[in-house]
C-alpha cells in the first residue's frame, strides 16, 4: 500500500510539472500564432496506461539521420535519474566547465529556448525520431525557438543558472512530454555512447509515472529485401495473422528494414 501511494504521488507531481510546461508551450504558441500542437501531445498519450512497446529509430547513417553526444566529455555524471532529495529527478546531470559547448544530440527543431527559475537557461529540441531532449542550466543560448538544428550543432554554453549547486548540464529525454531514463539510450561512459540505432519504449520505462505493467521480453525482426509476412511467420513458427495483428499490417509485402514485432 505504501508503494502505491508513493507511485501516485510521483505521478501527480509529474503531471503538475507537465501542466506547467503545457502552459509555457501555450504562451509561446499564442505569441507565434502556431496553435496546432498545444496540449495535444500531453492529452493523446498517458504513460501510466501504455501496454505495448513503441519503436523509435534513433539514427540511420544511410538516411543521413545522425547523432552526437551533448558534451565533448560526458564521463562525469554528478546526479542520476530517479528520486533525489525527496523529489523525482527527471534527467541526469553531467559535469562541465562554465562556457563549455553543448550540442544537439539529434536533428530537430528548437521548441523552446528560454529561462525558468528551476532549469535556468534551457532548451527543448523536438527531434524527427519522435523524441524530445532538454538541456538546462546553460549560461547562454546559441539557438532560438523555431530554428532547425543538426546533430552535433552548437546550441548553448554550459553554466549554472536556475536552481543549481554548480556548473553542470541537466539532460532529459522525453517522449510526448514524458521523461525517459537517458541511460536507456546513451551510455555516457562509452566512447560510442549510443547503445543502438533502434530503441523500444516499453511500459516499464514509465514506472515513475505509475505504470505497473510487468517487464517482459519481446521478440522483433528486421525485414530483409523481399521478405513477406508468411516467410517471417514460418521462420519463427507463428501465424501470419498474429504478426499482422501485432503490427497492424494489412498487406503481405514488407519494406526492407521494417521492424516487426513477432511476439
Amino acid at each position: 500500500m505504501k508503494e502505491k501511494w508513493l507511485l501516485l504521488g510521483l505521478y501527480l507531481a509529474a503531471l503538475s510539472g507537465l501542466r506547467a510546461q503545457a502552459a509555457s508551450d501555450s504562451a509561446q504558441a499564442c505569441a507565434t500564432g502556431n496553435l496546432n500542437y498545444v496540449f495535444a501531445e500531453h492529452q493523446a498519450f498517458l504513460p501510466a496506461t501504455l501496454s505495448e512497446p513503441i519503436y523509435i529509430e534513433l539514427y540511420n547513417v544511410a538516411k543521413n539521420k545522425l547523432w552526437a553526444p551533448p558534451l565533448q566529455d560526458t564521463r562525469l555524471k554528478t546526479s542520476g535519474f530517479g528520486m533525489r532529495w525527496g523529489t523525482f529527478h527527471h534527467g541526469i546531470d553531467l559535469g562541465l566547465r562554465t562556457g563549455a559547448p553543448v550540442f544537439a544530440v539529434f536533428d530537430g527543431l528548437v521548441k523552446l529556448a528560454t529561462y525558468e527559475s528551476g532549469y535556468g537557461n534551457y532548451i527543448i529540441l523536438r527531434h524527427d525520431n519522435g523524441l524530445e531532449t532538454l538541456y538546462a542550466h546553460l549560461s547562454r543560448h546559441r539557438v532560438r525557438a523555431g530554428q532547425t538544428v543538426k546533430a552535433g550543432q552548437l546550441i548553448g554554453l554550459g553554466g549554472s543558472t536556475g536552481f543549481s549547486t554548480g556548473p553542470h548540464l541537466h539532460f532529459e529525454v522525453r517522449y510526448r512530454g514524458y521523461t525517459l531514463h537517458p541511460a536507456l539510450i546513451f551510455d555516457f561512459k562509452s566512447s560510442h555512447q549510443m547503445r543502438s540505432d533502434k530503441f523500444f519504449i516499453k511500459p516499464h520505462h514509465f514506472r515513475h509515472y505509475g505504470n505497473t505493467t510487468p517487464a517482459r521480453g519481446y521478440l522483433y525482426h528486421e525485414a530483409g529485401p523481399g521478405e513477406t509476412i508468411s516467410y517471417i511467420a514460418q521462420k519463427y513458427q507463428v501465424s501470419p495473422q498474429e504478426i499482422a495483428r501485432l503490427n497492424r499490417l494489412q498487406q503481405e509485402q514488407l519494406q526492407a528494414g521494417q521492424i516487426l514485432r513477432i511476439r
